[in-house]
């Protein structure tokens, strides 16, 4: 009898030391296959540029950069997500930023055993490095994280050398970017947005500077504060031409009395918080000068 106790203890120690093994096998090899759904076009782009991109199984429909992450699967619009979308993806993780959502439906999503994690930020350069460094922490791409950080940082530092290096960049020219054009009116971005970050970076002014996130304006308040060039993302283009889009009752007296002065961005640079900032910052910069 005390030979089989002790035979049975043995068994028992080393069953529970290969199950504990296991476990832990199981999460080391899991940490790195991990299925990632991406909620949002600046989180998808910067786990494509932390190289995750192999684990992402679908992404969002604002996910439309690099190109590959336009082949994968979609689950809606990123704040208006469904259990049903997501979960039919059989994720390990899902990744948005704070305005993912609805809340309720990440709550269903929650009970499961998919980890929903939320990343929030604002509209600045140390936001978007402090973006990329918690995903870079949470994928074990540390190093990946610190590499792009850098690249995205000397790539500002060159642009800014560019705008310091031109004749009269002391002389700002006062810039807008509008959200909507169309039926819904002009809606302007104030302070506390992305593309007016952009316009400091580029040592522009923003016309509407007196705003705070994105609001309606009125044509004559387009005509009030007068800038001389406008920047529209290509949704709110809807494919118009820029002479087209100086036509629209909304722009066509301030087109009238400045020129046809209008440039169509990308909105994940323009909007988001993307690894391409200085390519927006660069495009200012030229764009600001140019008639």
């Amino acid at each position: 009898m005390k030979n089989f106790q002790i035979y049975f203890k043995g068994l028992l120690i080393s069953l529970c030391c290969s199950i504990g093994f296991a476990t832990f096998s199981t999460h080391a090899e899991k940490l790195g296959n991990e299925r990632i759904v991406s909620a949002g076009g600046s989180v998808t782009e910067i786990l494509f540029a932390l190289d995750l991109g192999a684990q992402i199984v679908a992404v969002d429909t604002s996910s439309l950069y690099p190109v590959e992450a336009t082949t994968l699967p979609k689950i809606g619009y990123y704040r208006q997500l469904s259990p049903e979308g997501v979960l039919a993806q059989k994720p390990d993780i899902l990744v948005g930023h704070s305005s993912m959502g609805p809340e309720d439906v990440l709550s269903q999503i929650s009970t499961t055993d998919v980890e929903v994690l939320h990343v929030e930020h604002d509209y600045s350069v140390e936001s978007l490095y402090g973006l990329i460094d918690t995903l870079a922490k949470r994928f074990k791409q540390e190093e990946a994280g610190k590499k792009l950080i850098a690249h995205i940082s000397n790539e500002l530092n060159t642009v800014s050398s560019d705008i310091s290096s031109q004749p009269n960049h002391s002389n700002t020219s006062t810039l807008a970017f509008f959200a909507s054009v169309g039926s819904r009116g002009l809606v302007a971005a104030g302070t506390k947005t992305m593309p007016s970050t952009l316009f400091k970076l580029a040592g522009a002014n923003n016309a509407f500077a007196d705003l705070e996130g994105y609001k309606p304006i009125s044509p004559e308040s387009l005509l009030v504060a007068k800038p001389s060039r406008l920047f529209i993302p290509s949704h709110a283009a809807a494919g118009q031409s820029v002479e087209k889009l100086c036509q629209l009752p909304a722009l066509r007296m301030w087109a009238e009395l400045t020129g046809c002065n209008i440039t169509v961005v990308d909105p994940l640079v323009f909007m988001g918080l993307s690894p391409r900032l200085a390519d927006g910052v660069a495009l200012i910069k030229d764009m600001k000068t140019s008639k």
